[in-house]
Formats: C-alpha cells, structure tokens, sequence
C-alpha cells in the first residue's frame, strides 16, 4: 500500500511523511514497493533498501486534478559487533514530488511547507562491559550521534526552517538481563 500524503493526520514539516503511513490494512488505491538487500560479513552486517510508491491514494483538489505526489526513500546501514563492542551507522535520504502542492492543499503556511528532500542518520557505539567477566548479561554505555533535517529541500513558497536542521548527541546505558 502507498502512503497517503492527504490521509486524516496532516503531514507536518517537522515529522515529513510520518505521518502518511496507512497501516497493513489502509487503502490500497497505489501501491508502493520496496528493495532490500544485506549482506553479512564476519561479525559486520552491510545493506541498504530503496522505497518508492505514489502518495496520492487517488485524491483529486476541488478542481478535480488528480495530485499524486511520489515518495522516494533509500538508506544504507551498517552494524559490528566483535568482542564486546558494538557499532552501528545508518544515513536515510528521501524526496516527496509536488511536496509545495501538498503542503498548498494541506493549508499549510510557508515556513511549514513539507520538505521536498530529507535526510537524517546517525552513528553509535557500545561496548558490554560485562563481556568482562563472562556474564551472559549485556551492560553497554553508548554514545550517539544523530543529524537530520524533515525539511532539507522546499517547493514553491515555501520558507525552510533551521530549527529543523538538527543534530542530536546521546549518551546511554542498555541493559539486557537476558541475550
């Protein structure tokens, strides 16, 4: 099923297209579809997918003109985890067709126009120091970096935000009383 950028909860610039998602069992007017691939190498995972569907759901404006609106997304990622120490990266980019026509018929002011292009992804790193002392147990601190921005990109009036333009440092502890 495809997204659906005119859907009951109205897109916003902050979230892009989140929320345009439908659900298993949401209206199947377009489709979308999706491409995969990993490949495990040693103690590392390597892969990347590609999305790409319309987002329109058959909707037409008041004059009748049918908008269908399409979204593109690919991301690749990658994941180790050797003795201990884990470290993970992902970086996501994604395009909306006639996104200053859907935020126009959304009724969206110009400085909350939905981005035209996106990107965000983050890198992390853990170590279980309880791999220590043998424990089946996992204790990781981790530290993480994360950069985004819903709205890298905007059409027509719209205006971009920079406050949109985020980045995000997180340091953590995950426990995992069992593996």
């Amino acid at each position: 099923t495809g997204l659906d950028a005119f859907g009951e909860d109205a897109l916003q610039a902050r979230s892009w297209i989140r929320n345009a998602r439908t659900g298993a069992f949401g209206p199947a007017v377009t489709w979308a579809g999706v491409a995969s691939l990993n490949a495990d190498v040693g103690p590392a995972t390597f892969g990347g997918s590609f999305y790409g569907g319309d987002a329109g759901q058959g909707y037409r404006d008041p004059p009748g003109v049918k908008v269908s609106p399409t979204v593109l997304l690919g991301e690749v990622h990658a994941l180790v985890a050797w003795k201990g120490l884990t470290a993970r990266a992902i970086m996501a980019w994604g395009s909306l067709s006639q996104a200053g026509a859907v935020s126009g018929i959304l009724g969206l002011a110009p400085e909350q126009y939905i981005g035209s292009r996106a990107w965000g992804g983050y890198v992390e790193a853990g170590f279980d120091v309880l791999t220590l002392v043998g424990s089946s147990m996992s204790l990781s601190p981790f530290l993480r970096f994360e950069a985004l921005n819903p709205q890298a990109a905007v059409e027509g009036i719209g205006v971009l935000d920079p406050a949109l333009d985020q980045r995000v440092l997180t340091a953590g502890v995950d426990f995992k009383p069992i593996p």
